[in-house]
């Protein structure tokens, strides 16, 4: 079972698919995301005999309810695109949720060491003209859009040859 822990965003579809609209698709071989979410914990393959166990943690973090903020178009790596994504406002309540999952589940699986938060929006497959797309990302304008979050979700992930395929597997409630 391949399994991570996110922030579901699918209710901002439309947000995030118009932020994809302005992506140059002339200028790079896109691959989109159809599925949007905030991963605070990749799991990876895990053994379906400490699901519960990891479950029962989960359950056990308390939070208040905060809000987050995407502000810009971002990529890793500028040497190699890899990556664009929506990236937030630095939020210290979201960092310490991070952290807190980190807590729960140091048991099973090592610190996050560098927790980026953000929002996938495509993955580059090749780069045709890097100046241009690298223009394209800075200049897409992006309506600051805050949402609220009072959950976080466990998410099963199958991967299969037409994309990932999510299911929730627990909802954690604030």
């Amino acid at each position: 079972m391949r399994l991570f822990i996110a922030l579901d965003l699918e209710p901002y579809e439309s947000y995030f698919s118009n932020l994809q609209s302005h992506l140059d698709k002339n200028s790079a071989n896109l691959k989109l995301t159809e599925s949007y979410h905030l991963t605070l914990k990749f799991l990876g393959d895990v053994m379906p005999q400490y699901v519960e166990n990891y479950k029962k943690l989960l359950s056990e973090i308390k939070f208040k309810p905060f809000d987050i903020t995407f502000s810009k178009i971002a990529y890793f790596s500028p040497k190699h695109i890899h990556v664009i994504f929506a990236s937030l406002k630095d939020n210290r309540k979201l960092m310490t949720l991070q952290a807190q999952i980190d807590n729960s589940l140091r048991k099973y699986f090592p610190k996050e060491e560098r927790f980026h938060p953000h929002v996938t929006l495509a993955r580059v497959k090749q780069v045709y003209d890097k100046e241009t797309l690298l223009k394209n990302i800075k200049t897409i304008p992006i309506e600051s859009k805050t949402i609220k979050i009072n959950h976080f979700k466990l998410i099963l992930s199958t991967l299969t040859s037409e994309g990932p395929i999510y299911e929730t597997i627990a909802e954690c409630n604030n």
